[in-house]
């Protein structure tokens, strides 16, 4: 199925593996430029040998504004533009939710809410500029109900 996205320039955070390395799979199909992003740079490349040749790889912790800055700089320096965003950079959030303690949930919200919204916030100019662009988030839940008789 052509989508009509060959040439655009999409960024995947979260894109080294699962749902994240299969949307930049599949959007590499339709002809898109791929910048993909992760933490690891040693699951990033792994990443890459997957993808087209074409294909860059770019280190950021979306919970860090500045390393977000940094992205978007660097994907437009490479890329020239940018025109779709997946949010799908995560954490899990192991056990029930009386185990989770407020650390993790704040390291959890500030990178699955607080560091899209600073992607798509940086973003958004250039994106104006040119005249339009698409934005996708990936935000569940990632922790287990209270559930008697469950662990």
């Amino acid at each position: 199925m052509d989508l009509g996205l060959g040439g655009k320039t999409a960024l995947i955070t979260g894109g080294t593996s699962g749902i994240g390395l299969a949307i930049a799979r599949r959007l590499a199909q339709e002809g898109c430029r791929i910048a993909v992003c992760g933490r690891a740079p040693e699951r990033l490349k792994a990443a890459l040998a997957e993808l087209s040749p074409d294909a860059r790889g770019f280190v950021a912790d979306m919970r860090n504004p500045a390393e977000i800055a940094r992205l978007v700089a660097d994907v437009t320096e490479v890329f020239g533009r940018i025109d779709i965003v997946v949010s799908n950079a995560g954490t899990h959030l192991p056990g029930r939710l009386d185990e989770v303690g407020i650390d993790a949930l704040r390291r959890h919200l500030e990178t699955k809410v607080l560091g899209p919204w600073e992607l798509a916030r940086q973003v958004a100019p250039l994106m104006r500029r040119r005249g339009g662009g698409r934005r996708t988030y990936g935000v569940r839940p990632q922790w287990r109900p209270l559930t008697p008789g469950r662990p």
